[in-house]
């Protein structure tokens, strides 16, 4: 990897990209699947029936197309691009309080004989032809993805999204992130692209923060419009979960940890039971987006802590088994994998009929 450091410990990373070999094994067999009913398909298939079933380079296209994708929004300074980098042992994404994402960032795997990473910018003016960044240093990231650096402002103005290209065992297994502007300062064209965002994400992280918790009311009006069509892909994090867990202020220690985790969670269930009250199925979905796989605390400052408690501590380790779990499961399977599956099992059951 070029220029790429990883945080500590790398556990997340490690239990992650083990997922994902699993995932590509499964496809792998998949693809095996495809190819032996191909060729009995050709050896003995009517003519009538390859006319109509001859759909073999359409199902392995599908299985070719293998990416999960996982889009991280909330609020500016909810720690997005932290936790990113604590989950996936990557520190790339820019996070000094002052440089927030300005720009919806789409990180990917480098292209088939690429070996350095780069930088590509789209803009609104599809006219406009999209122009590579050399990635040199992390500058050239922040010049076009964040929001309070001057270079390019005006031109950020103009830009659609950035994809950044790198080098990454996550990525290079099919992993694709899709980093954010807070959805307060978020104009509305980028609006548009984080709803499209969501909407082909398999796996959708909502971040809030434990010390301004209720959030504001921009970002729950946009939930209340998001979540219709997407709940079951949503997982709500409270960034920041260490000041839940050892508070500074005497009246939270007096409330001792079971309580203030209580509270806090309560908090952030009353604005989906607010969010949620003109649905029809209100009740259930309240119970699936704030169970304990839907919501949780997670700490991304103790999740790279040197201290061993306060790593075990951050949460970070349940995080990524629900995002195991949701990467073997569910739409980030069922589009790649069962969908060409299922309909090579029409073309063996007529195959078998003749």
């Amino acid at each position: 990897m070029h220029n790429l450091t990883s945080s500590s410990p790398a556990k997340s990373a490690d239990l992650l990209t083990q997922s994902f070999d699993e995932r590509q094994r499964e496809i792998g067999i998949a693809k095996d699947y495809v190819a032996r009913t191909q060729a009995l398909f050709e050896a003995f298939g009517s003519a009538e029936l390859k006319t109509s079933h001859a759909r073999f380079p359409e199902l392995l296209n599908a299985l070719e197309s293998n990416d999960v994708r996982l889009v991280v929004l909330g609020e500016f300074s909810r720690g997005k691009s932290f936790l990113l980098n604590s989950l996936l042992g990557i520190k790339v994404l820019p996070t000094a309080t002052q440089t927030t994402t300005a720009i919806n960032t789409f990180l990917k795997a480098l292209p088939k004989g690429e070996t350095e990473r780069y930088i590509r910018v789209h803009w609104q003016d599809k006219k406009r032809p999209v122009e590579r960044v050399e990635w040199i240093d992390n500058d050239a990231l922040q010049r076009w993805g964040t929001e309070l650096e001057h270079t390019n402002a005006d031109l950020r103005q103009q830009v659609d999204h950035i994809e950044l290209f790198l080098s990454h065992p996550l990525l290079d297994k099919g992993l694709v992130l899709v980093d954010t502007p807070g959805l307060q300062t978020i104009v509305k064209h980028h609006e548009a692209i984080t709803r499209k965002a969501i909407a082909e994400a398999h796996i959708a992280l909502f971040v809030q923060s434990a010390d301004q918790l209720g959030g504001n009311q921009t970002e729950w009006d946009f939930m209340e419009s998001t979540l219709k069509s997407n709940f079951q892909k949503f997982i709500t994090l409270i960034n920041k979960w260490d000041l839940v867990l050892e508070p500074e202020d005497d009246i939270a220690q007096n409330r001792g940890e079971e309580e203030n985790v209580k509270r806090s969670l309560q908090i952030v269930k009353n604005n989906f039971a607010s969010v949620l009250k003109n649905s029809p199925n209100c009740e259930a979905e309240l119970v699936t987006l704030t169970d304990k796989d839907h919501l949780m605390g997670v700490s991304a400052k103790w999740a790279q802590s040197k201290r061993a408690d306060e790593r075990e501590r951050s949460g970070i380790d349940r995080l990524t088994a629900r995002i195991v779990s949701m990467v073997a499961s569910g739409e980030a399977v069922q589009q790649i994998l069962l969908k060409p599956l299922q309909q090579l099992s029409a073309v063996q059951a007529q195959l078998v009929e003749r």
